[in-house]
């Protein structure tokens, strides 16, 4: 007979424990949370950084403003100039 792979007998690991959390332990965890809210805001920036140029250059392309228009060579500068560094 082969074995389950989920065991229905007997806990290994308890997600949410019964047993209150001793404010050092609930401190650890704030830090915990705190670097994995840093971590996943500073990749969510990075992303939108990197897609912030393919909604804006048709529009900078039509802008009847001369300061702000851009034409073929200039768009793909800015579209590109982000990933340079």
């Amino acid at each position: 007979m082969q074995e389950p792979l989920l065991r229905t007998e007997g806990l290994d690991y308890d997600t949410f424990p019964e047993v209150p959390a001793t404010p050092g332990e609930r401190e650890r965890a704030g830090r915990v949370f705190l670097a994995t809210f840093a971590a996943v805001l500073g990749n969510f920036s990075f992303g939108y950084a990197l897609v912030y140029t393919s909604p804006v250059i048709p529009e900078l392309k039509l802008s009847s403003d001369p300061a702000l228009h851009l034409d073929k060579i200039q768009a793909s500068w800015f579209g590109s100039v982000f990933t340079l560094g």
